[in-house]
């Protein structure tokens, strides 16, 4: 008994780990050569992130987005791989709704 459990958690353990590996060292996707999923603007962002946000966040996780529009202030910036510094947060109105992306 004492065997099969101890078993199990090594076969676990194992799993995990080559799990971990793997997604560890799985490729980052490129940006640059990327074609987008979504082509939208800032006004139309808003408005649906406003209307219903974990619908808009279903929709647009994950993909590579090209949004035209004037960004009102940078709130935080992320630094790439590549060394690049990708900033964004979007205002239809001043100190109304906005979205902020990294």
């Amino acid at each position: 008994m004492k065997l099969k459990i101890i078993a199990f958690i090594t076969a676990l353990l194992v799993i995990g780990f080559a799990t971990a590996l793997f997604l560890y060292n799985k490729p980052h996707k490129d940006i640059r050569s990327a074609r987008p999923d979504y082509i939208t603007n800032v006004e139309t962002l808003m408005l649906e992130f406003g209307a219903n946000q974990q619908a808009a966040f279903e929709r647009y996780a994950g993909k590579v987005l090209l949004v035209s529009g004037q960004i009102g202030i940078i709130v935080g910036c992320l630094k790439s791989t590549l060394q690049e510094t990708y900033c964004m947060k979007a205002s239809l109105e001043p100190g109304t709704r906005w979205i902020s992306a990294f």
